[in-house]
């Protein structure tokens, strides 16, 4: 692999020690310079030219709206612009396994999530795109992977979602407009799958995902839980956002309730709105008369017009979970997305950034499309 990236050429502070993967996003395995050993990752280059040209211009054009946001519940990643392209350099970090935590590691995890979540919402931003795929260890403690570098696939596109399903708040699957409440609706999700070793949908296919959260739009959480935590969970993910955790400040305070024991309760439920009588006086059997017309005018023009296919062209398929990845294998080329915004994460904009100046994003990269400025679905 040739062009800015040779060996031995430094990147925001990176140094390319090896090429690992030629392709239309090559990748090199990078030091840095640290306390201790020198810390390991992968830098992904995304030219401006050849097929993935658009999608690689619309990552760029996302970055240059997510600088300056850190946090150190936050995974640190950096990139910046070359010429006709740009780099992201994630650091080396550890997947979750296929196993299921005990209740402390995984509330300690959430707790985690939710502390970036409150300086992410606090920017004005949603994350979007939360999923345990978000969830890594870096020196063995949780961070989180920050949001909007992934790029849709095209069949998503088609539907107006972008996030994956198993994890997606109902007003998002229902392409209502998303908010913090959404992102705590996804952790909820997170921390089952925490708890359980499953994810919340037991389908490798988007169709699938979608009817069973039709059918159950979260499962119900393990009888041997304590029940503080059903508690957390149950509010958590209530259907309504109005019952969830407010915001992270909130879900804080309640995951402190929960890890002494106490269980959180749910806010109230919205009130179901009244039905008003009309003030025109209509008598009711003229108005049980137009009721029929407009069903049959209705149903005909269902019969005629079709309900249509809404998962018609859907190809994108879930991804499974990694136990595992290294500094060869973090920041694969696949690309998926949800055009949610995107947090505030990085600085270095060109080549020449100082070491360490940009934080950003992950290097496996996507985009999320819920309503205010997030990020995120998965691979292409």
């Amino acid at each position: 692999m040739s062009g800015p990236f040779r060996i031995g050429s430094v990147h925001s502070g990176w140094k390319v020690t090896t090429a690992v993967q030629a392709g239309a996003a090559p990748r090199y395995v990078v030091t840095r310079e640290g306390e201790g050993e020198p810390e390991e990752g992968v830098l992904t280059h995304y030219p401006f030219e050849g097929r993935r040209a658009a999608l690689h211009q619309a990552l760029a054009t996302r970055l240059e709206g997510v600088e300056g946001l850190t946090h150190e519940a936050l995974l640190p990643v950096a990139y910046g612009r070359v010429a006709k392209g740009i780099y992201v350099v994630q650091p080396s970090t550890e997947r979750l396994g296929e196993g299921k935590l005990g209740v402390p590691e995984a509330l300690t995890a959430v707790e985690r999530v939710a502390q970036a979540l409150g300086e992410i919402h606090r920017q004005d931003q949603l994350h979007g795109e939360l999923d345990a795929w978000c969830l890594v260890k870096r020196g063995g403690v949780f961070v989180v992977q920050p949001p909007g570098l992934r790029l849709t696939p095209p069949g998503v596109k088609r539907l107006g979602l972008e996030v994956d399903p198993r994890y997606a708040a109902p007003e998002i699957l229902d392409g209502r407009p998303a908010d913090a409440r959404s992102d705590l609706f996804s952790l909820g999700l997170v921390l089952y799958r925490l708890l359980t070793g499953k994810p919340p949908a037991e389908a490798s296919d988007p169709s699938e995902v979608f009817a069973a959260r039709g059918q159950q739009q979260v499962p119900h959480p393990d009888s041997d839980w304590p029940e503080a935590v059903r508690a957390l969970y149950r509010k958590m993910t209530a259907l309504s956002p109005r019952q969830r955790p407010q915001d992270a400040q909130e879900l804080l305070a309640d995951l402190k309730a929960t890890q002494a024991g106490t269980s959180p309760k749910l806010h109230a439920a919205p009130p179901v709105p009244a039905i008003k009588p009309t003030s025109a006086g209509v008598p009711l059997a003229i108005f049980g008369v137009l009721l029929l017309v407009l069903a049959l005018i209705g149903g005909y023009s269902f019969g005629v017009l079709g309900a249509g296919e809404p998962l018609a062209g859907y190809t994108y398929k879930l991804p499974t979970e990694s136990p595992k990845t290294d500094a060869a294998k973090t920041g694969s080329d696949k690309t998926g997305s949800a055009k949610t915004g995107s947090a505030k994460t990085g600085s270095a904009k060109t080549d020449s950034a100082k070491s360490g100046s940009a934080k950003t994003g992950s290097a496996k990269t996507g985009s999320a499309k819920t309503g205010a400025k997030t990020g995120s679905a998965k691979t292409d």
